[in-house]
């Protein structure tokens, strides 16, 4: 919908993310969508949440800033190392469900589920911990087949490091069924949080190999 500038913020002597909607959408699809999301922005303050500095209307552009932070993309390091320390991941994953949580709350809008969200932390979670999201493939149709009909792998099949409840979370995250994942991303940072945590039948073979000492298994 917009596209993102690194500016200066002349008045506080700061630089700031400026989000500017494109022309040609907005004479398209109208600017109220962009404009809700700006009010909805403006309502958050969760320490995981860009809180917004200013927005306006420059010469038929609608825009609005938020802060810039310094540092690289998830995606850049990703590119980079692979994969995450485990810790790190789950760190990541639990702060952004954490965000979506305070979010799908303080919007107060109950006709916008979670799903979608949610399947979208799993997929980015698994990647962060095996270096490959649940499902690929060499064409996008490839890519849609597998998930029609495949199920994801298990992580902690592919990196012994990774506890059973992570693994477990992301394969209720992931669940084809929306109805069957989390019902909201709170129980997702929930389930990471928590050790005892199982799902479905893989989880409790996972279990059934003998306890999590907090690095392989044993048994």
């Amino acid at each position: 919908m917009a596209t993102v500038y690194l500016a200066a913020d002349l008045k506080h002597e700061r630089r700031v993310a400026l989000k500017v909607l494109k022309p040609e959408l907005a004479a398209v699809v109208g600017a109220e969508r962009f404009l809700a999301e700006i009010k909805t922005t403006a309502k958050l303050q969760h320490p995981h949440i860009l809180p917004l500095f200013d927005s306006g209307d420059a010469d038929g552009f609608l825009f609005y800033a938020v802060p810039y932070v310094e540092g690289e993309t998830l995606r850049n390091r990703l590119d980079r190392e692979h994969q995450l320390p485990v810790d790190e991941a789950v760190r990541i994953a639990t702060n952004v469900a954490e965000a979506l949580d305070y979010a799908e709350q303080a919007t107060g809008d109950l006709r916008v589920g979670a799903a979608t969200d949610i399947y979208a932390l799993g997929c980015v979670l698994h990647e962060m911990l095996v270096a490959e999201p649940p499902y690929t493939g060499s064409t996008p149709q490839a890519i849609l087949a597998k998930i029609i009909m495949a199920e994801p792998v298990s992580v902690t099949g592919q990196r012994r490091s990774v506890p059973p409840n992570v693994d477990a979370a992301i394969r209720k995250a992931l669940e084809k069924l929306p109805a069957d994942r989390f019902a909201t991303a709170g129980d997702l940072a929930e389930a990471l949080a928590d050790p005892g945590y199982r799902h479905g039948a893989a989880g409790i073979g996972v279990a059934a190999q003998g306890p999590w000492r907090g690095g392989y298994r044993s048994g």
